[in-house]
């Protein structure tokens, strides 16, 4: 899944770079994962201050 545009691709383990045929991001994988994980901890916690 692409952090910036969030179009969808499988890849392989061995392929260390993130390169979104979508929007054109380059990013090294675990960049991108990371990227990803924190924009889903920042909706979460909406969510949860929403709730409250």
């Amino acid at each position: 899944m692409c952090p910036q545009c969030g179009y969808k691709k499988k890849k392989e383990l061995f392929q260390r770079v993130h390169n979104c045929d979508n929007c054109n991001l380059i990013a090294d994988r675990d960049v991108a994962a990371a990227m990803i994980f924190t924009q889903t901890f920042f909706f979460l916690i909406e969510l949860i201050k929403l709730r409250i």
